[in-house]
């Protein structure tokens, strides 16, 4: 069983073809951290992007959305798999980001963590690559890819 972790909760087949030549067993999660939403938004405040009173605003529906998207993610990825004969089940869940993965990576057993996300304009994956190393430190013998 490979654990996939979504870091932008967008639909990506050539992603799903990828995971599909390593495993048989999916656990998609996709990790809604409230104080990383915040993280981006302040840095769209220091950007000039907004102004300082907005920035809550933004964290708010940048929460909202991503949660949403989320639970899109997760049947579209379930539908994808299933396509290919591997077994997907999928979660959502809210915390910390690095603490939620580290969890789950080690409740399950898994030697494999993948990291995903689409190319292009990704404010949540700049916020989260930052934690990589603490990931990697952190998951010991686990394998962390990440798949773009």
């Amino acid at each position: 069983m490979v654990l996939m972790v979504s870091v932008d909760a967008k639909k990506n087949e050539r992603m799903v073809k990828s995971v599909v030549k390593i495993c048989d067993r999916v656990k998609g999660l996709v990790i809604v951290d409230e104080k990383l939403m915040e993280l981006v938004a302040d840095i769209a405040m220091r950007k000039g992007w907004l102004g300082e009173r907005f920035t809550v605003d933004l964290a708010n529906l940048l929460l909202r959305e991503y949660t949403r998207m989320a639970e899109r993610w997760v049947e579209n990825m379930r539908k994808g798999f299933e396509k290919h004969g591997v077994v997907f089940e999928g979660e959502v869940r809210k915390g910390n980001f690095v603490e939620v993965l580290v969890d789950e990576a080690k409740a399950l057993g898994v030697s494999r963590v993948v990291l995903t996300y689409k190319k292009g304009f990704n404010p949540y994956w700049s916020v989260i690559k930052e934690l990589v190393p603490t990931i990697r430190r952190k998951l010991e013998d686990i394998e962390l890819m990440i798949l773009v």
